[in-house]
């Protein structure tokens, strides 16, 4: 069984933080937003890099995360990342897909586009593991079936 599609309000609270979005999620693929909030820029008045990088390594992440079975999550190995063009407002819009998987590693890619240009190109690897309970996902699930079980025993 893969993995389900958070509410946003399962988000993890750094998620929350950066204001990403997911808003398409398939198993190997993921498209995340972000709008170019004021919080979010440098000195220059320009997307932060580090906001974008956060951005493909959510997305790449989700798109691996949404092709692993309930008992499997990933982490991050290495991204590595090329920004193409600078953003000061608007939408941004984080496709990212897997490339290839492994037992234990998936290879995944993410491009990043505002207003229709292309802002940065990524690719990224993350290492699968059994969940050993860590899955923020899988905690809320398993606390929300305790509840309706605790309710129907009511």
């Amino acid at each position: 069984m893969t993995k389900q599609l958070p509410r946003p309000e399962d988000y993890s609270p750094f998620t929350k933080l950066m204001g990403l979005v997911i808003t398409q999620p398939e198993i190997g693929k993921c498209r995340i937003t972000m709008e170019a909030q004021e919080k979010l820029q440098n000195n220059y008045g320009t997307v932060h890099g580090g906001a974008i990088y956060a951005m493909v390594d959510v997305g790449m992440g989700a798109a691996l995360y949404f092709s692993l079975n309930d008992e499997e999550i990933c982490t991050t190995v290495e991204i590595k990342i090329t920004y193409l063009k600078p953003v000061t407002s608007g939408t941004l819009v984080c496709d990212a897909r897997v490339i290839s998987r492994t037992k234990r590693l998936g290879t995944t890619e993410a491009e990043v586009t505002s207003e229709g240009n292309l802002v940065a190109k990524a690719t990224g690897t993350f290492y699968i593991s059994k969940d050993r309970g860590q899955d923020i996902h899988s905690k809320n699930r398993a606390k929300e079936s305790a509840e309706t079980v605790r309710k129907s025993a009511s």
